[in-house]
């Protein structure tokens, strides 16, 4: 081999990347400077790594091992920086903690520091999987707006619920003028309640109410609303309640409890079928409670309301399977309550009737599905029927009733169209839309706007059903 080429090969060895490329400053080894020895995490969140490595040689890499953790990390900080030497360097590494880590389960994480000539300086952080970093929330707050009604003995009820992934402190109610912090402590498990009664001037008024509900951590959610102080009001909207219990009226997608129609001064509609006989039913102008105004039966008078739900009993439509009209003049305290057959065309849609809509795609079932995002084990935005369109069922003694149970995970955010079915995916009449209502309040035939995306707020069995009769929709949990 010629000597040229030897001298070269022999070049080029000089010039590869090994630590005997640098001459030592100090050659000391690394120094870490972690930010705490031990963190605490929690399961299924991401946490951060931090500390300070300094060398006066330049640091080489940094790594972070820990098999149980499944993290295996090396920064080469050569690589990073080619020709430019590290001499300090901020560690900020982020990873996320296994949902499958055992509470209180400890990671003894080693981080090791090695310089440019080979010394090396490990470290031991320790990772406690008993961490919170998760708020808590309330699965029952009041309404934005509350009305109570001035009497001689002015009162609001207050209930709430709340929930935490670890454990609950407290909650904390403020209304200025009314009481300014009123602290109670919660039993410190993962779900608790609070009801508790504030006494008002009995005289018109305004104030704000601010609830603050802690965890043991000392994570915090806060909710407001305003307390109108008053005489009864027109109320701008009723809704129909047939459920017994207030975590009922909250545990929904939407949908319950189910707005009515404003007829005239103080006067409302309902409109309802009754699937079950014998199912009682109450008139609330908010949305998350019974409290403070419910209208319902007055035990004491027949055919009149009472106007707290402390002083009324459901009023119970006997018959099943069975439309009724229930009429409430909320100024004269009276109700009345009547059977009617719906005057909508009632249409099959099981799968045995056909259509053809005329174009060129030829006849096929007719059937209504959901189409949309969310939705379990379906294509998104899908309405053909050869492509795992949701199909929905119909009712076998309602033709108008359309339904269809479904499994959500909590936090999965649901929106849809509801749809005849097409082999091509288009989007043919029938269709329903919304009214544009946060709550998703009214179904609007051929027309209407998107619906409100909404988040499922546990795991569980649901149910969709959809009457195209009242134009009404829901999704409630059922298991």
């Amino acid at each position: 081999m010629p000597i040229w080429i030897l001298l070269a090969l022999a070049g080029a060895g000089f010039q590869s990347c090994s630590d005997s490329d640098f001459d030592p400053v100090d050659n000391q080894n690394p120094t870490i400077n972690i930010a705490a020895k031990t963190i605490h995490v929690e399961q299924g969140k991401t946490f951060s790594i931090k500390g300070n490595v300094k060398d006066a040689d330049g640091i080489k890499s940094i790594r972070l091992s820990n098999v149980e953790m499944q993290l295996v990390k090396t920064i080469d900080l050569l690589d990073i920086y080619g020709d430019s030497l590290v001499h300090n360097y901020n560690l900020d590494y982020s990873f996320k903690a296994a949902d499958t880590w055992e509470e209180g389960k400890s990671f003894a994480l080693e981080i090791t520091a090695e310089d440019v000539v080979g010394n090396k300086t490990t470290e031991i952080l320790n990772v406690k999987a008993d961490g919170d970093s998760s708020n808590p929330v309330f699965t029952q707050a009041p309404a934005g707006e509350i009305t109570v009604l001035v009497q001689e003995a002015t009162k609001l009820k207050l209930n709430a619920a709340m929930a935490d992934n670890k454990a609950l402190q407290s909650v904390v109610v403020s209304i200025p003028r009314i009481v300014e912090k009123d602290s109670i402590l919660l039993n410190g498990t993962k779900e608790d309640s609070f009801e508790k009664a504030y006494e008002f001037p009995a005289e018109e008024d305004e104030f704000q109410l601010t609830m603050t509900v802690y965890d043991k951590t000392g994570n915090k959610t806060t909710t407001t609303s305003t307390i109108k102080v008053s005489e009864l009001p027109d109320f701008d909207k009723m809704y129909l309640a047939d459920v017994t219990e207030a975590k009922e009226l909250t545990s929904d997608l939407y949908g319950v409890p189910m707005a009515i129609e404003h007829t005239g001064k103080f006067m409302y509609t309902a409109r309802y079928y009754n699937k079950k006989a014998n199912t009682g039913i109450r008139f609330i102008p908010q949305t998350t409670d019974f409290e403070p105004i419910c209208f319902s039966e007055d035990p004491k008078s027949p055919g009149h309301l009472a106007s707290s739900y402390g002083d009324g009993q459901a009023i119970v439509l006997p018959k099943a399977n069975t439309y009724y009209a229930i009429s409430l003049n909320t100024m004269k305290g009276e109700y009345s309550v009547s059977e009617y057959t719906p005057t909508t065309k009632d249409m099959t849609l099981d799968g045995t009737a056909t259509i053809d809509f005329g174009d060129g795609s030829g006849e096929q079932p007719a059937q209504i599905c959901l189409a949309g995002s969310g939705l379990p084990n379906t294509p998104s935005w899908t309405t053909n029927q050869n492509n795992g369109a949701f199909i929905l069922a119909q009712d076998k003694a309602n033709p108008y009733l359309l339904y269809r149970e479904m499994e959500l995970k909590k936090g999965t955010e649901v929106s849809f169209t509801i749809s005849q079915t097409h082999c091509w995916g288009w989007w043919p009449e029938p269709f329903w839309r919304f009214d544009g209502s946060n709550g998703n309040e009214k179904n609007v035939l051929n027309g209407g706007d998107n619906m409100k995306a909404v988040t499922v707020p546990a795991d569980g069995t649901y149910r969709f059903e959809f009457d195209y009769s009242l134009l009404r929709s829901r999704i409630t949990l059922v298991k």
